[in-house]
């Protein structure tokens, strides 16, 4: 009897190693679908500057748009908010390039749950750098949204600082970032990009 049920164990055993190796090329593809999508998603999230002629900045006069929000943001989860935003930022490279200054984008999303953050701002396009988590703790929130920072704590927010970068002999050096725009509130943003405002290019 137990041989027989030993002998009737190899042959059930045989037939799954054969059912997996038949389905085994199908396991690849979607396996590499997957790891192939990932890192898609996280390109499009962080990239954009690679996209954008960062390998060609070798250091000068930059700008960096800081835009702050968060998955419960009401006015950032309208509709029409990510256009609003992407045309922010095509103004703000228009002026930008006009005076031969290279521009960086930045995500914030200050959130305590890290996935919730992402997700906010992976729906409002590409950014070249991205800070996720702790809230009001968020360490670049807290250096440009705290009142002791001259901030104000509002989402969203859009705020643009000028610095200047040099790369020599391998390192790099900045000047201290200098806030020269603040877009506090979605009315402060709708406002500026339809009256055609621009940055102030005095100093």
């Amino acid at each position: 009897m137990s041989v027989v049920q030993d002998s009737a164990r190899q042959r059930h055993s045989c037939y799954i190693g054969h059912d997996m190796w038949k389905w085994f090329p199908d396991v690849l593809i979607w396996t590499i679908v997957v790891v192939l999508g990932a890192v898609v998603g996280v390109r499009q999230l962080a990239t954009g500057d690679a996209r954008n002629g960062a390998p060609s900045f070798r250091g000068g006069p930059e700008l960096l748009a800081i835009l702050f929000t968060s998955a419960t943001c009401a006015a950032a989860n309208e509709e029409d908010f990510p256009d609003l935003y992407d045309r922010v930022i095509r103004r703000l490279r228009a002026d930008a390039t006009t005076h031969e200054v290279h521009l960086a984008t930045m995500g914030v999303a200050i959130d305590w749950d890290i996935d919730a953050g992402l997700q906010a701002l992976r729906r409002l396009g590409r950014f070249d750098e991205i800070a996720v988590g702790r809230n009001w703790l968020n360490s670049t929130a807290l250096r440009l949204l705290a009142p002791t920072a001259g901030g104000t704590p509002t989402i969203p927010q859009v705020i643009v600082v000028s610095r200047h970068v040099s790369q020599n002999s391998g390192q790099i050096e900045t000047t201290e970032d200098d806030v020269v725009l603040r877009l506090v509130g979605p009315e402060a943003i709708v406002a500026w990009e339809r009256d055609g405002a621009s940055l102030s290019w005095e100093n």
